[in-house]
C-alpha cells in the first residue's frame, strides 16, 4: 500500500502517490516512443 512504502521510505504518503504517478508518466512516454498508438493507457 501507498501507506506501507510511505513508511518504509520515510516519506508522506502523498509524496509517495507523487513519485509513482510521475513514474507512470514517465514509463508511458517511453512506451510511446517505442510502440506509437499502443502504450498502456492509449485506447488505440
Amino acid at each position: 500500500s501507498y501507506k506501507e512504502m510511505a513508511r518504509r521510505l520515510g516519506l508522506r504518503e502523498e509524496a509517495v502517490r507523487k513519485r509513482i504517478h510521475r513514474a507512470n508518466q514517465m514509463l508511458r512516454r517511453k512506451l510511446q516512443n517505442v510502440w506509437p498508438g499502443n502504450a498502456p493507457g492509449n485506447a488505440g
